[in-house]
């Protein structure tokens, strides 16, 4: 079995970035060309997976069984992030919450838009986050340009910034990461 690959989270969690069974990870590069690109992708995450109401979120109560679904931005170059999601399900469910992430992820690359009041929401919520989690650690990725970037004023900010560019593409190829996986999965299964 694969040894875990474990990315650090801007809230200091751990994601795991390596496939394997009953473990789902997909990965992106996504590119910052300023502070203002981490917080618009952090935003993002927190609009599509980070709140009770949020669609990741709701795709993770497949048939009132919970399974945490995690959509992230970790840091990489100074130019480039990677936007991971990763899900752990057990082997016997795997397939059906395949199935509902996928048609989760479907949807929100398919309308594109994400509304004003989630936005804003989003950025309240990330705001709130980043004023209430454990400091960095000192030798931390999270600590030097542009990753460090703050919300001072989260609504001002999200009144004036749209969710990233290209973000429908970046989701578009998490989708088609894990359309293959579960056609690999129902094809080992056959």
């Amino acid at each position: 079995m694969p040894r875990p690959d474990t990315r650090t989270t801007r809230w200091g969690e751990g994601m795991d970035l390596i496939a394997r069974p009953s473990h789902v990870a997909a990965t992106v590069r996504v590119p910052l060309a300023r502070p203002e690109d981490v917080m618009a992708w952090l935003c993002l995450c927190e609009a599509l997976a980070g709140g009770f109401t949020s669609p990741l979120t709701r795709a993770g109560r497949h048939d009132g069984t919970l399974f945490r679904v995690r959509l992230a931005l970790l840091p990489g170059t100074a130019e480039e992030a990677v936007l991971a999601l990763t899900f752990t399900t057990s082997g016997r469910s795997e397939a059906a919450n395949t199935r509902t992430v996928l048609r989760a992820l479907t949807g929100l690359a398919d309308r594109g838009e994400v509304g004003a009041p989630q936005w804003e929401s989003a950025a309240r919520r990330l705001a709130t986050r980043m004023a209430t989690t454990d400091p960095l650690p000192p030798h931390s990725t999270w600590r030097r340009p542009p990753y460090d970037a703050y919300l001072d004023d989260p609504v001002a900010w999200a009144t004036g910034t749209r969710p990233p560019e290209g973000h429908r593409q970046r989701l578009a190829e998490i989708l088609r990461a894990l359309s293959a996986r579960r056609a690999g999965a129902e094809g080992e299964a056959c």
